[in-house]
């Protein structure tokens, strides 16, 4: 009978450690999401990318125009992702 309850209790304490991990889980990914953001956006400020677009023309020729965009990220935006990430995975560690 003892080892039945014993094994009943490990199961319980086993479930209750699973519950556990599935909630801190997701706040870890979110923090480690958030703080690869923050030191890829402080390495490099600004994302440059090209857009090709095909041109109605008269005749037989295609004409293609390249569409380029730049996306600048501030300093200060990268810091605070950087900042918030830590501190979730300090938390989602915690719990």
């Amino acid at each position: 009978m003892e080892s039945v309850a014993s094994v009943e209790a490990m199961s319980s304490r086993r479930n209750a450690w699973l519950c556990h991990t599935e909630s801190v889980k997701p706040l870890m990914i979110a923090g480690a999401i958030l703080t690869a953001f923050g030191i890829v956006s402080l390495a490099v400020s600004e994302f440059q990318y090209t857009r090709r677009e095909k041109v109605p023309h008269d005749g037989s020729a295609q004409l293609t125009v390249k569409h380029e965009s730049i996306i600048s990220i501030p300093p200060a935006v990268a810091g605070l992702a950087l900042a918030g990430g830590i501190v979730l995975m300090i938390v989602a560690a915690r719990e």
